[in-house]
């Protein structure tokens, strides 16, 4: 008999010891968009060893399998000030730290070592699809009129599938989101200035390797370059000469918050941004500016830090 696609459900649960699987609860359901799961992604090696005849002569050998997942999480607020969202598990596996100020905010900022690590429940109607060890990358992404959203791209280390009765999820802790706006996104300012934004896209580029070596098997983020891109309603340069800041390589603050009242506010701060590559566009009729940015640290581990709070 079929099973249908419109039945599905994605968990996540963070691992007490990398590539061991915990057990899920209804409760570690995400309310995730555009889920994108290869459960055995390899690298084909090709042999060509010579025959008298045309064609392919040896099978290919699988090198390299892996799991690598791709989704999206609506980010707001947990509801309560001091609360960790429900989506900060997949900012600690993509190489962030968290910390809990109980009643007054949660942290999160890129770390440099000891990266959590998550396995994934992959269910599509009973059929059951798991992976270990996963850690990946984040992308943050602020569009006027669209909920702020987490995208991220796990890979991870692939586990046999099964039949497994799916779960009724429990949403419990997720957050309504509010889309981007004047009312909603009260605060945005870039190197100083305060101008009226159309999008923000902040990607912290983690380097994540995926090793199957004698004796190891895993996941490790190795580096990260975070970049961006912004597009604002270009501002005469009496307002802000952001020409001057490119050509002079100058180095400025960013600032977002997002969400209104105690439990609904996510923040983003960047403490060191370089823009680069201006240009200009047009939005119904406006016209925009567009530029790369570049996240630098300012003592280190600090280029992006967000608060929920």
């Amino acid at each position: 008999m079929p099973f249908y696609w419109a039945k599905k459900i994605l968990q996540r649960k963070r691992e007490v010891t990398y590539g061991t699987d915990p057990v899920p609860a209804a409760a570690d359901a995400a309310l995730a968009h555009e889920v994108d799961f290869v459960p055995y992604a390899t690298d084909g090696v090709g042999r060509r060893a010579i025959k008298p005849w045309m064609g392919r002569t040896t099978k290919t050998k699988m090198a390299n399998a892996k799991s690598t997942l791709s989704y999206f999480l609506e980010m707001a607020g947990a509801g309560a000030a001091g609360t960790a969202p429900k989506w900060g598990l997949d900012l600690r596996c993509c190489g962030f730290s968290e910390t809990i100020n109980v009643g007054i905010d949660v942290q999160y900022s890129p770390v440099s070592a000891a990266f959590d690590s998550m396995t994934s429940f992959w269910n599509v109607d009973g059929q059951r699809t798991r992976a270990n060890g996963y850690r990946g990358s984040p992308v943050f992404e602020f569009t006027s009129g669209l909920p702020p959203r987490l995208r991220v791209a796990m890979t991870g280390l692939p586990l046999e599938p099964d039949d497994s009765a799916i779960v009724t999820p429990d949403f419990t802790g997720w957050s309504e989101p509010r889309v981007v706006n004047k009312v909603n996104t009260p605060t945005f300012t870039l190197h100083g200035f305060a101008p009226a934004l159309s999008s923000l896209s902040i990607d912290l580029a983690n380097v994540v390797a995926f090793r199957d070596w004698v004796n190891t098997k895993d996941v490790q983020i190795t580096d990260r370059e975070p970049a961006g891109q912004v597009v604002i309603e270009a501002p005469t340069i009496a307002q802000k000469n952001f020409f001057s800041a490119i050509s002079g390589e100058t180095l400025g603050a960013l600032q977002l918050i997002h969400g209104v009242g105690a439990g609904q506010i996510v923040q983003v701060d960047a403490p060191q941004v370089q823009l680069l590559n201006p240009r200009y566009g047009e939005s119904q009729g406006i016209t925009t500016l567009t530029m790369d940015l570049e996240f630098h640290p300012s003592v280190g581990n600090d280029e992006v830090k967000i608060t929920v709070k």
